[in-house]
């Protein structure tokens, strides 16, 4: 299986819950805690995103919240770093507030969309080789939609008020 990266809208008061039980913080990484329209599996988009915002000549803003996005502010649970000894992942479970997931979305914003793509070379293999990933498609078939599922993942979160979690799974 696949190690991927995963993104969880959840309240403020779901994430204390996780931040102070085991069992809660089971819940969040089982899937079990929020419904499936506020889970955002990237796979393995979060390195090569962060090249397509360095090669396409980002502002550091957009580069700043690619990165809270995917890697968070702090842990959800000082006790639990990688969830409850009985369902491990492979990262820390870390998260966002409220707050700095308004920051991220804000950050997004500053995102030259049509800038994104055009700086890769045409030819599929020339392509791959550029952002260092084998792939069967052109890089450009797929990390651009990662990149605007992310940014209107975080837009909606923070019109809703909510925090985000993140891990590797």
């Amino acid at each position: 299986m696949a190690v991927t990266q995963q993104i969880v809208r959840l309240t403020e008061a779901e994430l204390e819950a996780c931040s102070n039980s085991e069992a809660e913080l089971n819940r969040l990484i089982g899937y079990e805690l929020r419904c499936k329209t506020d889970h955002l599996d990237l796979n393995w988009a979060p390195r090569v995103l962060e090249h397509y915002l360095e090669a396409s000549h980002q502002l550091p803003e957009a580069k700043l919240a690619l990165f809270l996005a995917c890697n968070g502010a702090r842990l959800v649970n000082t006790n639990c770093r990688r969830g409850p000894g009985s369902d491990w992942v492979y990262s820390d479970v870390t998260c966002l507030s409220k707050e700095e997931v308004a920051r991220v979305a804000s950050g997004f914003q500053t995102i030259a969309w049509e800038e994104l793509t055009g700086w890769l070379p045409t030819d599929r293999q020339k392509a791959c080789d550029a952002v260092k990933m084998q792939l069967d498609h052109h890089p450009d078939a797929v990390f651009p939609d990662h990149m605007r599922a992310l940014a209107a993942f975080y837009d909606e979160a923070a019109r809703a008020g909510l925090c985000t979690a993140m891990w590797w799974d």
